[in-house]
């Protein structure tokens, strides 16, 4: 996923829609890529959280009960898509599930540091 494609998937995101493109293509371009392996964790339920995470390869799984045998999976995001908005906006809450790679995936990470550097 190019530069401008992660910026238009950000635009997507509700919270960011009214930032000026430019900025968010500049914002973008300082978050750190995060790589997972298929089954890697990328949080857990009742985790507190900080991060949002945009997909730019694979498919993350969000998952209740994960790795136990009342496991339910909720949906599947691909490149485009993102996972933990609500942490941002949040503070000291506690995710709601888990989320785990269910292939190789990499994801753009925004931190709710970065996020109230641009409010």
């Amino acid at each position: 996923m190019s530069g401008t494609d992660a910026t238009t998937a950000f635009l997507k995101i509700p919270l960011f829609r009214k930032i000026p493109k430019v900025e968010m293509y500049k914002l973008v371009e300082q978050l750190p890529t995060e790589e997972y392996t298929a089954g890697m964790y990328l949080f857990h339920a009742g985790e507190e959280g900080d991060s949002l995470y945009v997909v730019i390869s694979g498919k993350l799984e969000i998952v209740l009960a994960g790795d136990t045998e009342d496991e339910m999976l909720l949906r599947v995001c691909g490149p485009g898509e993102y996972v933990g908005e609500m942490s941002l906006i949040m503070p000291q809450g506690r995710r709601t599930a888990s989320v785990r790679a269910s292939e190789n995936s990499r994801t753009l990470r925004m931190s709710r540091d970065k996020f109230n550097e641009i409010l």
